[in-house]
């Protein structure tokens, strides 16, 4: 048995060894070869070369790896194949000396045009996939963390990690963003965003998506109502997390957010769960820390298996991502710990925010993993046939009226009745909690 070093022509990689019986032939040894490196062809395709000069000088390994980093010319190893093994029946021991130099390379292989490795094929097919128009959606998609960051320095870390496949641009969408990268400020974050050259084409899916981010319509003013941030704050938050996790959302809900009566401005749900794993409070004007505080105040904690959920504040054009934790004062409450801020008035703000949401979302399932499953909704609702919508929550009963109905009179003559039970000590009577003629609504417990 010798064990003879063979080298692929024009392969990356260091030689390989095959170990076979001196008295078998050169068809058994290129057979042997092609069981090795796993090729889907016929081994008698294969040719071999004597990896030696026509003086006789063998092929050192040192030198192969030395052409394969570029430090010497590929060239050279044709110097190395001028006695090619080509009939088949002869014998390994008569075409090979008893003694060779150490370090050396025995055997060149020449592969046929077209073929491949299972391995290379592998690594053809990755590259098709991330060659394919929504790679990177896919990419993120599968990525998901088994550990997860455990401060808020360490989340504020992943999220600002480059993409793994990165995102194609078209021309337009790139002449953007490189004359506003005049100063090369942006430099950094497209390098983690974008694929290097532009693409002649994008898939709708894709261009949907960079339209938002890259080149919005623009909404907002001094003047803005909340209503009409809502298609901004949708577009960039909403819709792209619902694209890139396969989760859902729904706007002005308390279903499974563990807050009671309490509605958050939206909360965003983990695939196939009823886990508000990312809720929303947003503000057209004013402090952030208002909507900071919304996300906390009126939850009461369910998740002690996971380290934290996530949510974020909007005030206007500002959006700060937050996590949101046990407070352990109070043992049911929660606290919330911000992570960073991002101005979507402009397109830096806007990249940043873009390549921190993508990051944030690969964590939803792990969190969603770790807590367990919450049962029963927290609520029902009922809807009558006259549209009379009631929801029963943790602690109150919450009655809306549609506004065919004469609300206002329902809800001054409600609020009658209870004043005068209460006044003559009627017992086992429900309490009025709060009553709303804007929104038609009545709470009781």
């Amino acid at each position: 048995m010798v064990t003879l070093y063979c080298a692929v022509v024009g392969v990356a990689g260091s030689a390989f060894p095959v170990d076979i019986d001196e008295t078998l032939s050169v068809g058994h040894l290129k057979k042997a070869i092609a069981e090795d490196q796993k090729y889907d062809f016929a081994a008698s395709e294969l040719q071999l070369f004597l990896a030696k000069t026509e003086g006789g000088a063998w092929l050192k390994s040192k030198d192969l790896l030395r052409m394969r980093k570029g430090e010497i010319p590929n060239e050279v190893e044709s110097r190395y194949m001028k006695e090619e093994l080509e009939d088949p029946t002869d014998k390994i021991s008569t075409i090979l000396p008893s003694e060779t130099p150490d370090g050396a390379i025995h055997v060149l292989v020449v592969v046929p045009g077209g073929a491949s490795t299972s391995e290379n094929k592998r690594k053809r097919k990755r590259m098709e996939d991330e060659d394919a128009p929504d790679a990177w959606i896919k990419a993120i998609k599968d990525e998901q963390d088994t550990v997860l960051p455990s401060t808020c320095e360490d989340v504020k870390d992943h999220l600002q990690r480059a993409l793994h496949v990165k995102i194609p641009v078209n021309d337009r969408l790139f002449q953007i963003m490189s004359t506003k990268n005049s100063t090369g400020e942006l430099s950094s974050m497209l390098d983690k965003l974008f694929e290097p050259e532009p693409r002649e084409t994008l898939s709708d899916i894709t261009a949907a998506v960079l339209r938002e981010v890259i080149d919005p319509l623009g909404s907002g003013s001094e003047s803005a109502t909340e209503d009409t941030y809502h298609h901004l704050w949708d577009s960039v938050i909403a819709m792209l997390l619902r694209l890139v996790t396969d989760g859902n959302f729904r706007r002005n809900t308390n279903a499974s957010s563990s807050t009671g009566a309490y509605r958050p401005d939206l909360c965003f749900y983990g695939m196939n769960s009823n886990v508000c794993v990312f809720r929303g409070e947003e503000k057209a004007s004013g402090e952030l820390d208002v909507p900071v505080k919304e996300l906390h105040e009126k939850l009461t904690w369910r998740y002690d298996d996971a380290p934290y959920v996530f949510g974020y504040a909007a005030v206007g054009l500002l959006v700060c991502l937050v996590a949101i934790r046990k407070d352990e004062k109070t043992g049911s409450g929660a606290k919330a710990e911000k992570i960073e801020t991002y101005n979507l008035g402009s397109l830096k703000g806007r990249l940043s925010f873009f390549l921190a949401l993508l990051n944030l979302s690969t964590l939803f399932q792990p969190v969603v993993d770790l807590i367990q499953p919450l049962g029963i909704p927290e609520y029902i609702t009922i809807k009558r046939s006259n549209g009379v919508q009631i929801e029963f929550a943790e602690d109150c009963v919450v009655k809306t009226y549609p506004q065919s109905m004469p609300s206002d009179d329902i809800i001054r003559n409600l609020r009658e009745l209870h004043r005068l039970m209460k006044k003559h000590s009627v017992p086992n009577v429900v309490e009025l909690k709060k009553t709303n003629m804007k929104e038609k609504y009545v709470s009781s417990r």
